[in-house]
């Protein structure tokens, strides 16, 4: 199992949390979400293969979606 703070260190893991119902402090966890600086969703999905929360059965579903940062300079 790899870990998020190694993933984040090494420059793979971008950002990742969780998604809420609202902006509330009381607001309900609905969801994660990960963005990942990887070569292609194949090295992104065997990264998530081998994660806790996949292999706990914590997330039984998962998508893997393209991203391209916008240029913000």
């Amino acid at each position: 199992m790899v870990e998020a703070k190694a993933l984040k260190k090494s420059g793979l893991l971008q950002i990742g949390g969780a998604l809420l119902t609202d902006h509330s402090t009381s607001g309900k966890m609905i969801g994660s979400v990960m963005i990942f600086h990887a070569e292609n969703a194949e090295e992104v999905r065997q990264l998530v293969e081998k994660d806790y929360y996949v292999t706990g059965k914590v997330w039984e579903h998962y998508q893997i979606l393209p991203f391209r940062s916008a240029d913000l300079s």
